[in-house]
């Protein structure tokens, strides 16, 4: 279960991340979007992460955004080293432009989202490398 569990968060990220580029590079460029999409690909990554290469799996399999950045830090950062620690905040970093995008009048910068986008698909090559990995 977890190993086919972990391909398709996996897969998720990746499919989110291709559309935040799509977005991003689209005429018009849909910056607002693009951020949220980044934050979801680097989300399921970690989640990918969290299965493939720990024991920790949440409540009911609800994976709650808080939970999973926590997780991530202290399993794999803090703990295991399996990411280094400059990874550690992507996610909450991510996620404030997510919030920006979606709930704020202003939404981010086209500036703002391509730093989003750059920052989420490096976040996904390291895990990549990881999931590679024999654990």
């Amino acid at each position: 279960m977890a190993e086919s569990s972990w391909r398709l968060y996996w897969e998720r990220a990746r499919e989110n991340l291709r559309a935040a580029e799509t977005l991003l590079r689209g005429e018009p460029p849909l910056p607002n979007a693009a951020a949220s999409r980044a934050y979801y690909a680097a989300f399921h990554a970690a989640i990918a992460l969290l299965l493939a290469r720990t024991d920790y799996r949440p409540k009911e399999n609800e994976w709650a955004h808080d939970q999973v950045q926590a997780q991530l830090n202290l399993r794999c950062i803090r703990r295991r080293k399996l990411l280094e620690a400059k990874y550690g905040p992507t996610l909450l970093y991510l996620l404030s432009h997510r919030r920006s995008a979606d709930y704020l009048p202003r939404g981010v910068s086209q500036k703002k989202a391509d730093e989003a986008l750059k920052r989420a698909t490096e976040f996904l090559e390291a895990i990549r490398s990881l999931l590679e990995e024999p654990a």
